[in-house]
């Protein structure tokens, strides 16, 4: 049989065995996007003229410890 029975992994102690995650999320203007007000809204067409228009992603870098489950995310401008 080459199915094999899945084992737990268990970490020794804390630092041991730490989880890392990135996940890329798209940058949303402030007071919503169009979706919230309608493309054709005076919000949406102030956000694509408007100074500061924020285009792009932030990453949030996420960091689990496998033995205490102490989680901790921070927001960053790249990978």
């Amino acid at each position: 049989d080459l199915r094999q029975r899945p084992q737990k992994i268990t970490a020794r102690g804390p630092g041991h065995m730490v989880h890392l995650d990135v996940k890329k999320i798209g940058k949303i203007p402030d007071g919503g996007g169009w979706r919230a007000h309608g493309r054709d809204s005076e919000n949406a067409r102030a956000a694509k003229r408007g100074p500061g228009r924020r285009v792009g992603y932030t990453y949030l870098h996420s960091a689990i410890d496998g033995f205490t489950r102490l989680a901790y995310t921070e927001a960053l401008p790249d990978e």
